[in-house]
């Protein structure tokens, strides 16, 4: 099987996408021996963390138009006769829908698939995966050839968070916490997030900063850096933060991937939004009482933050609630749901069996 994914990820907009797509890619060759092109225009410093997820990559030059670039996709698609198409972008523009849907009519290959495309008009992919939206978002589709995949049971996060919710366990006390904003933290929510955590006395802090985590951040942190109670941890990867997260007590988090992340080990997560569609997505699982949504980042305080660490270490009953409603919301089992998902689809369009090619 040849997969082609189409993927956007920078320091502006974070690495969530690209970290899920490297994470696909590798459970595609591990299940069906797949191989899998990148289609990005993401720089060479973001891919570096990801890149080896996928047997080849092939650059977008900024700033093309979005028909400009569809057409070096089809040209892709052509050359390597892809059978599945993977899309995994922040947004999908009403031009690109319909260049989706032109294509889809003309042409039987390849399969399309769409991550956090439920804005999208039927029709213009065969599969949208959607772990921030509802199922009852996908009775639009009814009647469409678009099969929609909603929920959080679709998240698709590293196996290393299940493994770690069977270690976790909420203590009488609370003493660790852990902050981890993402690949770039683009709005700085760090510095937030730990000037709250520094307001609890004797509060141990383990501070993550991505791959994408900026020099002048650093240089603005290190100075209110307390070296006595804090741990710094750079580009740790999956396995490490998910052991992270199995010692802390609870963790402050951004609205993207990572919150998936704590909720399926069980920690007790306060997230901060970097942006509009973070916010709506902390507030769909805030909704469930699986994390405490703080806001956005520049409507939020140290001081809002800090009253919730201190609700923490007052009552052990709060965050064994809360612990228990996030790992019921995220099971950590998202990935797995996804390749059977996108192997079913291939194999009722006749392209391949459960069994083998």
């Amino acid at each position: 099987m040849k997969c082609l994914f189409w993927v956007d990820g920078s320091a502006r907009i974070g690495m969530g996408h690209l970290v899920r797509a490297a994470m696909l890619a590798q459970a595609l060759k591990e299940g069906r021996h797949a191989s899998s092109m990148l289609f990005t225009g993401a720089a060479d410093d973001v891919l570096a963390p990801v890149k080896d997820a996928f047997d080849s990559v092939q650059k977008v030059p900024q700033g093309l138009s979005h028909e400009s670039a569809f057409q070096l996709l089809v040209n892709s698609i052509q050359r390597n006769e892809i059978d599945l198409l993977i899309l995994d972008k922040p947004s999908y523009p009403v031009a690109l829908c319909d260049l989706f849907r032109s294509f889809k009519r003309e042409h039987h290959r390849p399969a399309f698939v769409a991550f956090g495309a439920a804005e999208m008009p039927p029709d213009c992919v065969d599969m949208i995966i959607d772990a921030n939206r509802d199922k009852e978002d996908a009775d639009r589709f009814n009647g469409s050839i678009t099969l929609a995949l909603f929920g959080p049971q679709y998240a698709a996060l590293a196996p290393d968070f299940a493994s770690a919710r069977k270690r976790f366990s909420v203590g009488d006390s609370f003493e660790r916490v852990a902050i981890s904003t993402g690949g770039s933290d683009p709005s700085f929510v760090t510095l937030i997030a730990y000037q709250a955590a520094l307001r609890r006395e004797g509060l141990m802090i383990d501070i993550v900063f991505g791959p994408a985590f900026s020099d002048d951040n650093w240089r603005r942190l290190e100075p209110d850096i307390d070296e006595t109670r804090t741990a710094i941890h750079r580009d740790i990867g999956h396995k490490k933060l998910a052991e992270l997260f199995a010692r802390a007590d609870g963790c402050i988090v951004s609205g993207g991937i990572t919150m998936f992340e704590a909720a399926a080990v069980g920690l007790p997560a306060v997230v901060i939004s970097q942006n509009e569609p973070q916010l709506r997505n902390a507030g769909r699982l805030a909704s469930r009482s699986a994390v405490i949504n703080a806001g956005l980042f520049s409507q939020t305080s140290e001081e809002y933050i800090a009253s919730i660490l201190e609700g923490w270490q007052s009552s052990r009953d709060v965050r064994a609630e809360l612990s228990r409603r996030a790992a019921e919301t995220v099971d950590g089992k998202g990935l797995k749901r996804i390749c059977a998902g996108i192997l079913g689809l291939l194999a009722v369009q006749g392209r391949f069996t459960e069994a083998g090619t």
